[in-house]
């Protein structure tokens, strides 16, 4: 037994030996190591230092545990205890947190090389934080373990990330609100800081006045909207005890003629009134647009006989007379022309009575031809009744005559209604024997319309054409009594016009 018992002890001998052996090596190295770590740790101390004095354990870290100057480095046996395994548990766990401090990007190095020991073995951790206190900071590992737990305290930039999230603990403190960014961006923040109430109170000072203003200034505008829109949109109703329908000369013939721009408009809006106080023996209308088929009840009026033309939604006259003409006729005997339905002639004893509707040379001309195309059938056609009898020509001629007889003649004379081309044709008419009544009778009466755009208030303005006209033989020039105006009338675009006659 005593010799079993010397062997145990000269193993015992031999082991440190060999540590011995052993130390003076880690000596140099740590001591060449430890010499270069000034020049190492110029840009960080903290993170260079550590790597290197945790780069030992790698390398052996059985040796260590066994060689060394400390004498309580070697727990062999501890190693492969249950402590281990807390130790190693221990580490995880600092490992998990370093990982978590990726908020502050200066520290990322340092906790990743600290996990690097805790994971490899628990020794390497307590002999790194004995190797870290010979560096400038001591015991490092101990202040990363708390950083994940505080790494949101705003000492980097992005620290302020949290602070968005919940506003109430940036509100509650105003240092770390000031230093993260994201204090200045949210809308809480704003609402709460004092430069920040005090634009928004001015914002809502001014916008409170604003309203305050606006409510004053906007009933008056509304009323101004209210005033010139009825003039836009050419007001309907009219005041009939404004206007004085008596005649001073005496005459014995009466004829009414007016586009109305659509009869059942026109009914809708208190036309057959106006026959009532005008009392006209003949009536004529343009533009019914409605056919005879669709013509509402209204439209036959009581004491005159009514003759329709129309065949379609567009165009289309008619004539009513008290008296029953001795035939009728419909269209100037072209088929083409004739489609539209824009010509009824009435014989009398006494006259031919002409309903027209001349085309419109529509907007950019593109319908002159045709305009110039119908002239010069309809002047052919009332030509050759002029042979038998007087014609009287009423309704819409689509031209302004004259510069006098239109507001702005001078940039107009391109546009439809006053082109040289139209107002030359209308003079051949005149030339064929034909006379305007209302200009044969005041040839110098200027501001004298019958038609207003619906636009720009031109009917309040008086900014019109007269392009409705009474047309006659120059053989009944010396009968007719008076041509009127009455430019009071609403109820269309076009107000109705009156001719007088003696024979």
């Amino acid at each position: 037994m005593a010799p079993r018992k010397g062997a145990k002890k000269a193993e015992v001998a031999v082991e440190p030996a060999q540590s011995s052996s052993e130390a003076p090596v880690e000596k140099k190295k740590r001591g060449k190591r430890g010499a270069e770590e000034p020049e190492t740790k110029k840009a960080s101390p903290v993170k260079k230092g550590s790597p290197k004095k945790a780069a030992e354990p790698e390398d052996g870290a059985p040796k260590r545990g066994r060689g060394g100057k400390k004498k309580a480095d070697p727990p062999a046996p501890e190693d492969t205890s249950p402590a281990k395994k807390a130790r190693k548990e221990e580490g995880a766990e600092v490992d998990a947190t370093p990982k978590k401090a990726k908020a502050s990007p200066k520290k990322r190095g340092a906790t990743k090389k600290t996990a690097a020991k805790s994971a490899k073995s628990p020794v390497a951790n307590g002999a790194g934080a004995k190797a870290g206190g010979r560096g400038r900071k001591k015991a490092v590992p101990e202040e990363e373990a708390p950083k994940p737990e505080t790494p949101k305290a705003g000492r980097g930039k992005r620290a302020a990330a949290p602070v968005e999230e919940n506003n109430a603990d940036s509100t509650s403190s105003p240092p770390k609100a000031k230093k993260g960014r994201s204090a200045a961006k949210a809308p809480a923040d704003k609402a709460k800081s004092p430069p920040k109430r005090g634009k928004k109170k001015a914002a809502t000072k001014t916008s409170g006045e604003e309203n305050g203003v606006e409510k004053e200034a906007e009933e008056p505008e509304v009323e101004v909207k209210k005033k010139t829109a009825k003039p836009r949109s050419n007001a309907t109703s009219t005041d009939y005890s404004k206007i004085d329908f008596s005649h001073e000369k005496a005459f014995k013939l009466k004829i009414a003629s007016w586009n109305v721009s659509g009869m059942r408009a026109w009914i809708t809006k208190g036309g057959l009134e106006y026959v009532e106080h005008e009392k006209p023996d003949i009536f004529c209308l343009q533009e019914i647009k409605c056919k005879s088929d669709d013509m509402p009840p209204e439209a036959r009026v009581k004491g005159y006989h009514p003759y329709w033309l129309c065949h379609g939604g567009y165009a289309g006259v008619a004539i009513y007379s008290k008296a029953m003409p001795m035939n009728v006729t419909y269209g100037i005997g072209d088929a083409e022309l004739d489609e539209d339905g824009r010509v009824c002639t009435a014989e009398f004893e006494k006259f031919y009575l002409v309903c027209v509707y001349v085309p419109n040379a529509g907007r950019g001309l593109v319908t002159l031809p045709k305009r110039l195309r119908f002239d010069e059938k309809f002047q052919a056609f009332v030509s050759k009744l002029d042979q038998n009898k007087p014609v009287i020509i009423c309704g819409d001629m689509n031209v302004a005559h004259q510069e006098i007889d239109l507001a702005n003649p001078k940039t107009n004379k391109k546009n439809a209604g006053f082109t040289q081309e139209e107002r030359d044709s209308l003079t051949k008419l005149f030339c064929l024997g034909f006379v305007d009544t209302f200009r044969h009778l005041y040839p110098k009466q200027a501001k004298a319309y019958t038609f207003w755009t619906y636009m720009m208030n031109a009917r309040s303005k008086n900014v019109g054409w007269r392009l409705d006209y009474f047309i006659v033989s120059q053989r009944l020039a010396p009968a007719v009594v008076d041509s009127i105006i009455r430019s009071p009338v609403m109820g269309s675009d076009h107000c109705p016009i009156v001719g007088l006659f003696d024979f």
